[in-house]
């Protein structure tokens, strides 16, 4: 049990370090656009990270997640913004 209490306090931790300070840098805007209780889903620059053009719903396969937000399956998670946010994890 002692082991799942600090797994979890280090998650939360981890979590909370990436949206109060890394993810702001990452990707250059304000902080506190990633507070969990900012709508984000208002602004265009955010949508369109999540949402293909002619699409209306959040894909699992979104934009943000492949370089030049293109879908091809051979580049996928092989963005620089997502290796920065995997070093800060592990760093």
């Amino acid at each position: 049990m002692q082991y799942l209490e600090k797994h979890n306090a280090f998650r939360h931790s981890v979590i909370n370090q990436l949206q109060t300070q890394t993810a702001g840098k990452i990707f250059a805007r304000d902080t506190q656009y990633y507070a969990w209780t900012f709508d984000r889903m208002n602004l265009p620059e955010f949508k369109a990270e999540l949402i293909y053009p002619g699409e209306n719903r959040v894909s699992i396969f979104a934009p943000i997640l492949f370089p030049n937000r293109e879908k091809k399956m051979d580049v996928f998670l092989q963005c620089k913004h997502f290796a920065l946010v995997r070093y800060s994890v592990a760093f």
